[in-house]
């Protein structure tokens, strides 16, 4: 009889402890917009304001200086891209105070995020996937995390913005 009640209780307490890692609490700081991305799915958030798509460059007048760092595009914009729970760039340069387009390249059959920390910029990365963005963001030097629990460790890169 002792030993059927101490197998109960170790099946109950172990039930306790999955269903507490499951979570059920906000992971994600109160201060961040999702800004949605073309080609990512959409999270709608209950009494959160929509952030509109990034508009189209104009295509006349003079072009901004290419960004530097991580794999450029033609447009010179920024690819970045992750695989294996890393991110391949480690260290990205654009320039300020100029939207700057960012492909979002994600290479893992799990889901990412792009976040520049302190600026409240957080791209969607669904699995296999690749997104379009844009970065607009005063000068300095910031960090670029993938927030989804347990990446952050392995997925930081260093942002700098001149």
């Amino acid at each position: 009889m002792l030993k059927r009640l101490f197998s109960f209780a170790t099946v109950a307490l172990l039930a306790l402890v999955v269903l507490a890692a499951c979570g059920g609490g906000e992971d994600e700081p109160e201060d961040v917009t999702r800004i949605p991305v073309q080609g990512a799915p959409a999270f709608p958030t209950e009494g959160a304001e929509t952030a509109q798509e990034p508009a189209a460059s104009p295509t006349g007048g003079e072009a901004a200086a290419p960004a530097s760092g991580g794999g450029q595009t033609a447009a010179g914009g920024v690819t970045v891209e992750a695989k294996n729970i890393q991110w391949v760039q480690k260290e990205l340069t654009i320039p300020a105070n100029t939207p700057t387009p960012l492909t979002l390249v994600n290479a893992d059959p799990t889901f990412h995020n792009f976040t520049v920390e302190g600026q409240n910029v957080l791209f969607d990365m669904p699995a296999s996937q690749t997104v379009q963005a844009e970065l607009n963001l005063p000068a300095g030097t910031y960090e670029y995390v993938c927030t989804v629990p347990g990446h952050e460790l392995l997925m930081t890169g260093k942002l700098i913005v001149q």
